[in-house]
């Protein structure tokens, strides 16, 4: 228990430098390109530390690519969680840049908070689903990918929504902003990733 306890512990500091630390530039900038590259080796990495003997060449390999295609899905879209002005019709002419959630602007009459919450969720589904589900072909446990995915598509949302409430400015973070939320973001796929391998 306690080194299980050691194992997730690391993989979540690994997760939030790469995720939130790292792919904004703190410390270092690389580029869109090699900030998602180190991502998904933090990822697959993760992997390895979380089952050791039981790590899976085939699942590792999937997980090094599903990591770096993952990230590609964009989320900016929605990650103010209502702390904005305008609407996604108002704040754009095309769809590219908000396909994940897109579909929510078809919905009359919903707050900005719900088209941000409902458009996040989506990235979270789209995500959980890009990781995890092509893994059953590879012999994984139905319950560790569900509870994998359902993880990450509510975890994805809430962090961005506690970010936004989050009242300290500590670590690089300012209070109340996406910054804590992409913080989050990096525990939650830890936690998913912990609960994909060891259920």
């Amino acid at each position: 228990m306690i080194f299980s306890t050691i194992q997730f512990l690391v993989v979540c500091a690994f997760f939030v430098f790469a995720y939130h630390y790292e792919r904004n530039g703190n410390p270092v900038n690389l580029g869109d390109f090699l900030s998602r590259a180190v991502w998904a080796f933090v990822f697959s990495a993760g992997y390895i530390i979380l089952a050791l003997t039981n790590t899976q060449s085939f699942v590792l390999a999937y997980l090094l690519f599903a990591a770096f295609v993952a990230i590609l899905i964009p989320h900016g879209f929605a990650q103010r969680m209502g702390n904005r002005d305008n609407t996604w019709q108002e704040a754009t002419g095309s769809w590219q840049k908000y396909w994940p959630g897109y579909w929510v602007v078809w919905i009359k009459n919903l707050s900005n908070l719900q088209q941000d919450f409902l458009g996040m969720l989506s990235v979270g589904i789209l995500r959980g689903f890009v990781v995890f589900a092509p893994t059953l072909f590879l012999g994984t446990s139905f319950i560790g990918v569900l509870a994998a995915i359902v993880t990450t598509s509510l975890g994805q949302t809430f962090s961005y929504y506690v970010g936004w409430k989050f009242p300290l400015s500590i670590w690089g973070n300012t209070a109340k902003s996406s910054e804590w939320g992409e913080f989050f973001v990096g525990v939650i796929w830890a936690i998913s990733l912990s609960l994909f391998v060891w259920l």
